[in-house]
């Protein structure tokens, strides 16, 4: 009967060490291609190179001195390109430079042309005709001339910026939306026609606003989340690739021009993960503090994958174009890694990368485009006819509702949902009527976990900041049930298994599946040591 039997989840094979298989074979992909993408990092003279990775052939697009980094100030290396990140051109001619401390430049990409556009570093977008960009003054202290304002620039023109729109408080970041496919001003259409940026109180868990604002400077917000604490990056949001959803990875939602907002699947940390070009491999990073780093490639169809240790990357490793190389920046030198032996191939020593040029030309690049590639499953039946499943990574054993996917989707991490996907994800929206359960285990410690009130103590002292906590059990053993004000839209669970921590995590809070998640976790049954 399902009760009696015990199946294994639709697990994803477990990784194997690259010297001990062939990753071709493993991922079922020729890892073979053309490498056809470049790279633009900073020396440490400060001129800024573009270089071809095909080729090895390098065009210095900025002279000496333009991004000089102070070595005093070893958070430069690692802010200037996150908060204030290189974008090139929709059309791929211009690469807008924004540098520590010589202001803000524009460059051709073929070296004819470099001007100055701005005497401080600008964290804008490119409007889709690859003329245009939009910022705000967010950063650029100590006073900004317009700190609530959205400036829209033709810097091809060499025009001064223009005051879009007014925000009620000050604005933080652009973003502009992505063009139509075939023609960015398509008659009756939106594409490339609306601007978000954000504005964010000032706490120190700020409650921040997703403001729209189009070509007529009419503007509304569009949703509203609670931070975690006061620092963002551009890289904490996304339009989706049609342009009708901007994601809020820090605020876990998915906003919607429409006006509503959805919660995003949180199979995956968006940060560390990234879909190839051609989404046929997933990328999964894994840092790990004061070990050696953890890099997997999967078959984003089958699951199979492959692992490759060793690697202390920032930032995050970035894929090429032809989606088989992965540019790799480790301290002040750069690799390009080949995923048919784990090879690296070094590209520079001693300079400050910024990016591949088709990455920074696709926003999307983190996520994937799955506006309609969901499938849901079965509604959850009786509870004496759901099938138990061993997760044997966490060695635990529960029930899920029959006809649910169980998969593994990482190393110590499982997904249990009430739909299905096409392909593996990052970053997506849930469907309204979604059940997603994550359960991952944390790092182990040095030696297993033999005191429950000081394991307790410290569970309570370390997470009732900006939440809820209160004390519980899973099957059997001590456990905490956290309320994130922070993040509403889910609630966790924590844990222990021997020497790690175990964090079971639902999303979204839905009262229409209360019974149903309940009776998830008080089927957990653990593996007896």
């Amino acid at each position: 009967t399902p009760d009696d039997s015990l199946l294994l989840p639709e697990m994803l094979p477990t990784p194997a060490p690259a010297s001990q298989v062939e990753p071709a074979e493993v991922l079922g992909i020729d890892l073979n291609g053309p490498v056809d993408d470049a790279l633009i990092f900073a020396r440490s003279d400060g001129s800024v190179i573009l270089h071809d990775l095909a080729s090895g052939n390098e065009l210095e697009l900025l002279g000496a001195g333009h991004y000089a980094l102070d070595p005093a100030e070893s958070e430069g290396y690692f802010l200037t390109p996150l908060i204030y990140p290189p974008a090139v051109s929709p059309d791929g001619r211009w690469l807008l430079l924004p540098t520590p401390t010589n202001g803000s430049w524009l460059v051709a990409m073929d070296g004819s042309e470099q001007r100055q556009i701005s005497e401080h570093p600008l964290a804008a977008t490119w409007a889709p005709d690859s003329r245009r960009i939009a910022y705000t003054d967010f950063g650029n202290q100590p006073h900004p001339p317009h700190p609530n304002a959205i400036l829209v620039q033709d810097v091809v023109a060499g025009e001064a910026p223009q005051v879009l729109a007014e925000l009620p408080a000050r604005a933080m970041y652009a973003f502009w939306s992505p063009g139509c496919p075939a023609d960015s001003y398509a008659s009756g259409s939106s594409c490339g026609r609306h601007i978000v940026s954000l504005t964010c109180s000032d706490f120190d868990a700020p409650v921040c606003t997703v403001w729209l604002v189009d070509e007529h400077s009419e503007m509304r917000p569009l949703c509203s989340f609670t931070a975690r604490g006061p620092e963002s990056t551009p890289q904490d949001y996304a339009w989706s690739p049609n342009g009708f959803l901007f994601w809020v990875m820090a605020g876990d939602r998915a906003c919607s021009i429409l006006g509503d907002a959805a919660p995003l699947s949180r199979a995956f940390d968006p940060h560390w993960n990234a879909l190839s070009a051609d989404q046929k491999l997933w990328l999964s990073y894994n840092p790990r503090a004061g070990s050696a780093d953890i890099l997997t490639l999967r078959n984003a169809d089958t699951g199979a994958g492959v692992f490759y240790r060793g690697f202390q990357t920032m930032p995050p490793p970035r894929w090429t174009t032809d989606g088989r190389h992965l540019v790799i920046a480790m301290g002040n030198d750069v690799f390009l890694l080949n995923p048919s032996d784990g090879k690296l191939t070094p590209v520079a020593s001693d300079v400050t990368f910024l990016g591949v040029v088709s990455h920074l030309r696709r926003r999307g690049a983190l996520t994937s485009n799955l506006e309609s590639g969901y499938e849901m499953l079965p509604q959850a039946g009786p509870a004496v006819d759901w099938p138990r499943y061993h997760l044997p990574e966490l060695g635990m054993t529960l029930q899920t509702p029959a006809g649910w996917r169980v998969q593994q989707v990482g190393r110590g991490r499982y997904v249990i949902a009430n739909f299905a996907l096409d392909r593996l994800v990052g970053v997506t929206p849930l469907p309204s009527d979604a059940l997603e359960v994550v359960i991952r285990r944390t790092y182990g410690r040095s030696s297993p976990i033999d005191d429950t009130k000081a394991w307790l103590d410290i569970q309570k002292k370390t997470l009732s900041w900006g939440a809820i906590v209160q004390e519980t059990t899973l099957g059997g053993r001590p456990a905490v049930r956290v309320l994130d004000k922070f993040h509403p839209l889910n609630e966790s669970y924590h844990t222990y298994s021997d020497n790690f921590d175990i964090i079971i995590q639902r999303t979204p809070l839905d009262s229409d599946h209360d019974a149903i998640f309940r009776q998830i976790l008080n089927s957990i049954q653990w593996d007896v040591n």
